[in-house]
């Protein structure tokens, strides 16, 4: 069916043209333009000396490229089109494995910190552990990329299986700001791309699935958010809701320089209030006092207990109590007729490096009962219901410049600091809120 002979290179099965070979073998004479090393096509000349049938188009002196035309006349136009779909193809492939590549769909690692015994000691009961895929939104549901990481007191309660029912490996982290990357069925609230900040067990992850409830949205993506989600609307519901916050009182706030306690002086500030503001060095005084703290104890110079009895001998009327042990009995005794203590933690008991006190319920009854003195836990949960309208409240005031969301100067990165960050606020280092900033590359490709 095929006629003619084989090119004599050997190996190749084309046909050939010139000399026993074919094209690519040197199978044809050579263009008899003077010095030039081409093969000849047609009339003894190459492609660029004018080898080749001539343009059929009319009065065209022109080489023909296919179809008897040369390029301007429609020659190789269909080459042409060849080309550009196999482009169009290629482009296609390529936007198709860009998305592929960056949606939280595809194969990916991520690293989260996970509690693996149960343990006061963060660092011993903690273990970063890398999971092969992302997490999913399921309905309801968002899955946040994390940037800024909340650091709280009681991280150790989760490490010590306080709020946990289920055995270890459980979660660990409370709260979180970064970006969101999946949404679920049936959320309307935010969009891919989306800046948000949320609180939620487990949050000491590089991807986490948040229900949309505890999300919310940010203008931009900075540290500056996590101090609302825990510790601004926990001070604020427990300074208003417990304390029955109100005007012309005496407030006494212990660790006022912490993540919490900065939000209760200044609310407590601005409903009308004297404020007394407790903390462990002279540089946290004087943050206190910027604040608007009227009175700033700093215990390791002074005694509490001596400056309430004398400069205070009414008492105090709100007392926000996070310390425990014998900083929760000095309150007690410094109370003023219709005191309220809000309970807010008791720290110093967290490690259980320090021996609980032995001051009983049985010691406060006179106490109580003489002065109408009101004991009153706070646990955030308990008061889901109102979250939103506090945390709508802490923007708006800061929005307006009247409210400000301290974070720790010190800076912390990646999950492998977080036992650090806690070991820099155990030791009374921080002002503000502890936040740990996660790399922008987080996750790999398998």
């Amino acid at each position: 069916m095929q006629g003619g002979k084989r090119c004599s290179a050997e190996g190749c099965t084309s046909r050939a043209k010139h000399f026993g070979r074919c094209w690519r073998h040197g199978g044809s004479v050579e263009c008899k333009s003077p010095g030039c090393p081409n093969r000849a096509k047609s009339r003894g000349y190459c492609w660029s000396h004018g080898g080749g049938t001539k343009c059929k188009t009319d009065n065209c002196e022109k080489i023909a490229i296919s179809n008897g035309l040369c390029w301007a006349h429609g020659g190789g136009r269909f080459m042409l089109r060849l080309a550009e779909t196999q482009l169009e193809t290629v482009e296609v492939q390529a936007e198709h494995l860009s998305s592929t590549f960056s949606s939280p769909d595809y194969h990916r690692t991520y690293r989260e910190l996970l509690c693996t015994k149960l343990s006061t000691n963060f660092r011993e009961a903690t273990e970063i552990v890398t999971h092969s895929e992302l997490p999913k939104a399921s309905a309801g549901y968002v899955v946040v990329k994390n940037k800024y990481l909340g650091v709280n007191a009681t991280d150790i309660n989760v490490t010590n299986g306080i709020f946990n029912e289920n055995p270890p490996p459980f979660g660990t982290g409370l709260d979180a700001a970064g970006t969101v990357v999946e949404v679920g069925p049936g959320v309307t609230e935010v969009k891919m791309g989306d800046y948000v900040v949320y609180d939620k067990f487990g949050a000491y992850a590089e991807y986490v699935e948040v229900p949309i409830g505890s999300v919310h949205t940010l203008p931009e993506l900075s540290p500056a958010a996590l101090p609302l989600t825990v510790c601004g609307i926990s001070a604020s519901i427990a300074i208003t809701e417990c304390g029955e916050l109100s005007t012309n009182e005496t407030v006494f706030v212990t660790a006022a320089a912490g993540g919490a306690g900065q939000f209760v002086v200044q609310l407590a500030k601005m409903a009308g209030n004297h404020v007394i503001g407790t903390c462990s060095n002279d540089e946290k005084v004087e943050h206190l006092k910027k604040l608007g703290c009227d009175r700033v104890i700093n215990y390791n110079k002074e005694s509490i207990d001596a400056v309430l009895k004398k400069e205070y001998p009414k008492g105090i009327d709100i007392a926000f109590e996070t310390i425990g042990g014998e900083m929760f009995k000095t309150v007690f005794d410094n109370m003023a007729i219709r005191g309220r203590i809000i309970v807010f933690g008791h720290i110093s008991e967290y490690r259980g490096d320090t021996p609980r006190s032995s001051f009983t319920v049985s010691a406060m009854n006179e106490v109580m009962l003489m002065k109408a003195v009101t004991v009153r836990g706070f646990l955030l949960r308990t008061y889901s219901e109102i979250i939103p309208t506090h945390m709508a409240n802490l923007l708006k005031l800061i929005k307006e410049g009247k409210l400000q969301a301290g974070v720790d100067p010190t800076k912390f990165h990646g999950l492998e600091q977080v036992p650090d960050a806690i070991d820099h606020m155990y030791a009374h280092k921080n002002i503000g809120k502890i936040v740990i900033e996660l790399p922008t590359e987080i996750g790999s490709l398998p």
